[in-house]
C-alpha cells in the first residue's frame, strides 16, 4: 500500500503523467495486453526509473539518471530511486558517451549539472558507507575525475548563481571553471553511521556525549563551509563557514549574499500550529539568521558591508535576490514564522549605502513575487513600481505539437522534457507499462533508453467503480475482479486515509503491493476504498477511530450489496497509516476474516513521545528532528503523505492537553476485543514500532496473531529476498483463509 500512495503523489506534481499513463493507457491497450500476465514480485524487483533528464547546452548530448533493479546488498532505506547510474547519450544516434555508477560498489548518482558551456559535466557520487564526493566529467573523455572528495554535502542549503537553471540544493555551477558546493567542514572519518563513530569513542574511553538544553537547541551542523572550487587545479576556496542556509551570488560572481543561521525562534506553547508549517523543511522554520555579503578579493573571500538579521523558511524561493546591475539585494523577513499566511518584510540593500529600504507586503506570496521582482529586468516593472516575475533565461519556448504520427509512437501520455541546442526535443513517454526517452528530430523519433521492457506483457486490471455515501458524502471505491471466476470470489480491502478521492490507477504496476497482484491472479478480488479522515472543509479535529469505523462500514454494505463477490470473504490490508487503519478495524469490528497489518501504529500516545529512529546519525542536528517529529503529532501525518497537503488526523494538541482523544483513538488499548486473524509484518528499522506490542498483547489477549519480523529493513521492505518472502506469506496466509489455497 505504501508503494501506491508513494506514487500517487506524483498525480498532484507536475508530472502528473508518469502517475496516470498506466490507467491512461487503458483505453489504448491490446486485447492480447489486456490477456497478458499478472504482475509479479520479481517484475516488482526488476523495475527501473527515469530520473533527472538534462540536456547539454552546446552539444546533442543528454544526461540522464536511471534507477537500479533491486539487489542483494541494497541499502535498506534505499528508495529505488536513489540508487541511480547516470548515462549520457548522444541524442542524434542513441550512442552510450559515457556512464556513472556502480552497482557493485553501491554508489548512486544524483544532481547532473552542465557546465554554462556545455563541455563538462558535474554530478554527486554517494557510496553505500554516505560519503559524498563531487565528479567532474569532461566531454568526450573516457573517465570522470573526483573534484572533491567525501566531504561533500548533498541536502541544501539552495545556491543561486547565474547559471543555475532552477532550485539547486547540492551545487551550482559559479562560471566554467569553477563550481560552488557546501562542505561538511566538521566531518570525521566515515563509518556506517554517526551512532557507530560515537560507540567507537565511547569504546576507547572517549566523551561522546550529545548534550541538549530546551532553551538553547544546537543549530544544525555548525561546521558547514561554503567553498569554491577551481577545476583548473582543484584548489578550493572557502567562502563562508558555520550554520550556512543559503547563499545568492550576484550578476558578475564577484559577490555572494551568505545566510547564516544564528538561533532557533521559541516556539509557541498554547496556540496550535497551523498546517502549513509542517510542510516546510526539517529545520529552516525554526530558524533566527543573518545576512550579507562576501566579496572576492583575489583568492580570497572576505565579509563586506552590514550584516542583517531575519527570519523566514529559507528556499530556493526566499533567497536573497541580486539587482540586475549587481549594485544592490534583497531579502525577505517574515514577521510571524507560526501564522498560516503572515504578512512579510521586503528590504532592499544597495551597496556602499547604510540606508535600507523596507516595506511590508500582505502575504508571503506577495513577499515573494515582490523578491523575484527585484531581479527582474528594468523593463519588466509593472504599474506601481513592483516588476511582475522575469521568466527565467533557459525557459522552454513555446513548442510546435508533435507530427500524428510521431505522436501516436510516443504515446499519448508523452511530455516535453527537454531539448537541445539544435532543437531536437527530448519526450518521456509510457506505454504499456514501458517508460522510455525519445528524441524527436521533425518527423522521426528515435528511443534514447527504455526501462521496464519487461512488464510489456504485464496486465493492467480494469477497475470497477462502486459508489456509495458516507453522512451525505459521495464516494468512489475501486474493485478489481478475477479473471474468469465461477463463482463470486472473496475481497481484499486496502485503504490508505487521504483527503480527496481515490484515481482509478491502484493495479498499474509499481503502485499496488505485488501481493494484492497475485491475490487477483489466485481468484480474489482486490477492492481500494475511498477513505477520507479529514475531509476538506471540516474544521474541527476528528476523532479518527470513528471516522474509519463510519467510513469503513460505509465500504462493508456497499460490498455487501454488490453480488459479484462474497461479501462473506472479507480481508483486509493496509500499510503505515493503512496499518492505523488496520489495527482499529481489528479492535472494534468483525468484519474481516483477516487483517494484515504492515508496518502499523497502534499507540498514539507513545508515537507522540518518541523519537524518529535515526536521529542519531548525526548529533549535531539531533534535536531539531526530534523536535519537528514532536510538533508533527499534533498533525499526525499531514505532511509526509500525499496529496499535497493531505491531513490523516488532527489530535488539536500533545497527548497531556488531550489525554482522553489520544486513548480513544489509540487501537492498541482496545485489543481485547480483536476477534479477526491479523498477519503483522514489521521492519526492525521503522520508526512505526508499535508491531512487536501489539503481537505481545494480541498473545496475552489469547488471540490468533502472526508477526514477521524483517531485520535489516525499514518501514517498505526493500531487500529482494525479504520482499519476496513476504509476498509469499502473505499471499498464502489470505489463500489459506479465503480456503483457495492449493
Amino acid at each position: 500500500m505504501n508503494r501506491m500512495i508513494g506514487n500517487i503523489r506524483y498525480i498532484f506534481r507536475r508530472r502528473a503523467w508518469q502517475a496516470c499513463s498506466g490507467f491512461c493507457l487503458l483505453l489504448f491497450l491490446t486485447p492480447s495486453v489486456l490477456d497478458a500476465r499478472p504482475f509479479t514480485v520479481d517484475d516488482q524487483l526488476r523495475m527501473q526509473s527515469l530520473g533527472s533528464i538534462v540536456a547539454s547546452p552546446s552539444r546533442e548530448w543528454v544526461a540522464v539518471l536511471v534507477s537500479r533493479p533491486s539487489a542483494p546488498g541494497d541499502f535498506y532505506r534505499a528508495d529505488a530511486n536513489l540508487r541511480n547510474d547516470l548515462v549520457v547519450y548522444s541524442v542524434t544516434d542513441g550512442r552510450e558517451v559515457f556512464r556513472a555508477g556502480s552497482a557493485g560498489e553501491g554508489d548512486t548518482v544524483s544532481a547532473p549539472a552542465w557546465s554554462p558551456d556545455g563541455t563538462r559535466l558535474a554530478y554527486l557520487l554517494a557510496d553505500r558507507h554516505g560519503g559524498v564526493s563531487l565528479q567532474v566529467w569532461k566531454a568526450d573523455g573516457v573517465q570522470a575525475r573526483t573534484l572533491v572528495a567525501d566531504t561533500v554535502r548533498a541536502g541544501f542549503p539552495p545556491v543561486r548563481t547565474v547559471e543555475t537553471r532552477g532550485p539547486a540544493g547540492a551545487f551550482a555551477w559559479l562560471n566554467v571553471g569553477e563550481i560552488v558546493f557546501t562542505q561538511d567542514a566538521g566531518m570525521e572519518a566515515r563509518t556506517l553511521a554517526g551512532a557507530a563513530q560515537s560507540e567507537a569513542r565511547a569504546a576507547r574511553g572517549e566523551v561522546s556525549v550529545r548534550a541538549w538544553h530546551t532553551r538553547a537547541l544546537p543549530l544544525c551542523r555548525p561546521e558547514d563551509r561554503l567553498s569554491v572550487v577551481r577545476l583548473s587545479d582543484g584548489a578550493v576556496t572557502a567562502i563562508a563557514q558555520g550554520p550556512v542556509r543559503g547563499a545568492s551570488f550576484s550578476p558578475d560572481g564577484r559577490r555572494v549574499v551568505v545566510v547564516t543561521a544564528t538561533a532557533h525562534l521559541p516556539l509557541p506553547t498554547a496556540a496550535q500550529l497551523p498546517v502549513p508549517f509542517l510542510s516546510r523543511t526539517p529545520d529552516s522554520p525554526f530558524l533566527r539568521w543573518e545576512a550579507g555579503v562576501v566579496e572576492r578579493q583575489g583568492d580570497r573571500w572576505v565579509p563586506a558591508g552590514t550584516r542583517h538579521a531575519g527570519t523566514s523558511d529559507m528556499s530556493d524561493f526566499t533567497l536573497p535576490r541580486w539587482q540586475p546591475d549587481g549594485g544592490g539585494w534583497a531579502f525577505l523577513d517574515d514577521t510571524d514564522m507560526f501564522a498560516t499566511d503572515a504578512a512579510v518584510r521586503l528590504s532592499q540593500v544597495r551597496l556602499g549605502q547604510d540606508h535600507v529600504q523596507t516595506r511590508t507586503l500582505p502575504s508571503r506570496r506577495e513577499g515573494r513575487a515582490a523578491l523575484a521582482a527585484v531581479a527582474a529586468p528594468p523593463q519588466a516593472a509593472a504599474a506601481g513600481g513592483v516588476a511582475a516575475p522575469a521568466a527565467g533565461p533557459h525557459g522552454p519556448p513555446e513548442s510546435p505539437a508533435l507530427p500524428p504520427a510521431v505522436a501516436e509512437r510516443l504515446g499519448p501520455q508523452a511530455m516535453q522534457v527537454g531539448a537541445t541546442r539544435a532543437g531536437v526535443r527530448l519526450y518521456q513517454g509510457e506505454v504499456n507499462n514501458v517508460s522510455t526517452l525519445w528524441a524527436v528530430h521533425g518527423e522521426q523519433a528515435s528511443a534514447l533508453i527504455a526501462v521496464n521492457r519487461h512488464l510489456a506483457d504485464v496486465d493492467v486490471p480494469q477497475p470497477v467503480p462502486v459508489d456509495y455515501t458516507v453522512g451525505g458524502e459521495e464516494r468512489k471505491g475501486w474493485l478489481y475482479l478475477p479473471a474468469d471466476a465461477a463463482v463470486p470470489p472473496p475481497v481484499v480491502v486496502s485503504a490508505y486515509p487521504l483527503s480527496r478521492g481515490l484515481p482509478p490507477i491502484m493495479m498499474t504496476p509499481g503502485f499496488a503491493d505485488p501481493a494484492l497482484h497475485q491475490l487477483l491472479a489466485r481468484g480474489v478480488a482486490v477492492y481500494f476504498a475511498d477513505l477520507r479522515l479529514q475531509p476538506p472543509g471540516i474544521p474541527d479535529p476528528d476523532e479518527p477511530v470513528a471516522r474509519i469505523l463510519s467510513e469503513m462500514e460505509a465500504n462493508v454494505v456497499a460490498l455487501k450489496g454488490d453480488d459479484r463477490i462474497d461479501a462473506n470473504k472479507l480481508f483486509f490490508y493496509g500499510h503505515s497509516f493503512g496499518g492505523y487503519t488496520a489495527l482499529a478495524l481489528l479492535a472494534h469490528t468483525a468484519y474481516f476474516r483477516g487483517i494484515v497489518a504492515y508496518a502499523p501504529i497502534g499507540d498514539l500516545v507513545g508515537y507522540a513521545f518518541s523519537a524518529a529512529r535515526g536521529d542519531d546519525l548525526d548529533p549535531r542536528c539531533a534535536a531539531v528532528p526530534v523536535l519537528k517529529k514532536q510538533m508533527m503529532h499534533e498533525y499526525t501525518g499531514s505532511s509526509d503523505t500525499p496529496p499535497g497537503g493531505n491531513l490523516l488526523m488532527r489530535m488539536g494538541g500533545p497527548p497531556y492537553a488531550q489525554m482522553d482523544k489520544y486513548l480513544r483513538n489509540s487501537p492498541l488499548l482496545d485489543m481485547g476485543r480483536a476477534t479477526s486473524p491479523v498477519l503483522i509484518i514489521q521492519g526492525a528499522q521503522d520508526g512505526f514500532d508499535d508491531s512487536e506490542r501489539l503481537f505481545n498483547t494480541l498473545y496475552r489477549a489469547g488471540a490468533d496473531a502472526q508477526l514477521l519480523y524483517y531485520p535489516g529493513e525499514g518501514h517498505v521492505l526493500y531487500g529482494p529476498g525479504n520482499v519476496r518472502d513476504m509476498t509469499g506469506r502473505v499471499v498464502d496466509w489470505i489463500l489459506g483463509r479465503a480456503d483457495l489455497a492449493r
